[in-house]
């Protein structure tokens, strides 16, 4: 998604993205009800190797051409604190923000099974922001009213790997818009049909135990429990996760496995003995016949 309009052709917002596919600056110029700002703005989007790194903000204005020129030189909004060696666009712990006051905030995120935040905090245990989220990552934001002792925050994380774009009422998902309230994606799977046979469904139906931090290939979420009680959640793509569980269901039996016609070598002599006391026949007669 490249740019949003209203019906009558007025600008809501504009994207711009690096080689990689990366969003790297939105302009603003409307809010989610559609109000003009009050004051349009610019953000950049910083990265590395986990993800989103920060974000900084300038105030712009269009010019006769309708082009932004800007009006003030962009500034530090918020700096994010990712899981090191984290899959990319996940597992971001904490974040330095300006809050309601215009004061820099250090905020931790409490994250649910699927990491998404959940909860924002700050150093004293003061809820600063809260999501409450319907299974498809709709969120309905639970603020408690700013004052001046105790400011709020703006949190537009949501999703592994999903940015919440007010304006547009969507998510940003690195390789695909995601629409929260249907459960789909604006675009196409990038990966076709590999991806499944509905190409704009979000993770296969299984939203409660399944994300797609990149929005091409689903994941199984594992949450994960340190001796040190650090919590997180690690990452499979669905073939991984189908061989990794297959592996812990096996695990358990190695040591006896040899007593085992199942494990036994699949010789033509194994698979008569273990034919012999089986009601279930091949569809291979020689087999079944024991004339191998």
């Amino acid at each position: 998604m490249i740019w949003v309009r209203q019906a009558d052709g007025a600008w809501v917002a504009r994207y711009g993205y690096d080689p990689l596919g990366r969003r790297i600056w939105k302009e603003q110029y409307r809010d989610g009800a559609g109000l003009p700002l009050a004051q349009p703005k610019r953000s950049y989007y910083l990265y590395n190797e986990e993800g989103l790194l920060a974000e900084a903000r300038q105030a712009i204005a269009l010019n006769a051409e309708g082009l932004a020129t800007a009006s003030a030189a962009p500034a530090l909004h918020t700096q994010y604190g990712p899981q090191p060696d984290a899959p990319f666009t996940t597992a971001l712990l904490l974040a330095k923000t300006l809050d309601s006051n215009a004061q820099q905030q250090l905020v931790f995120f409490h994250n649910d099974h699927l990491g998404a935040p959940v909860q924002a905090t700050n150093a004293k245990g003061q809820v600063l922001w809260a999501a409450v989220y319907e299974p498809f990552g709709q969120a309905t934001i639970l603020s408690p009213a700013p004052t001046a002792e105790q400011p709020v925050v703006e949190i537009n994380l949501r999703l592994p790997g999903q940015y919440w774009d007010d304006e547009a009422r969507l998510h940003y998902n690195f390789h695909r818009t995601y629409a929260p309230n249907t459960g789909r994606y604006a675009q196409s799977d990038p990966i076709g049909l590999r991806g499944g046979i509905n190409m704009y469904a979000y993770v296969g139906g299984s939203p409660m135990g399944m994300v797609d931090p990149e929005g091409r290939i689903a994941a199984v979420a594992i949450p994960l429990l340190t001796p040190v009680v650090v919590r997180g959640v690690i990452y499979l793509a669905s073939a991984a996760a189908a061989a990794w569980a297959a592996h812990k269901a096996t695990q358990s039996e190695a040591q006896s496995c040899n007593e085992k016609p199942k494990c036994k070598a699949a010789t033509p002599e194994n698979i008569r003995v273990a034919l012999e006391s089986s009601n279930m026949l091949t569809m291979q007669p020689t087999v079944s016949a024991g004339h191998i």
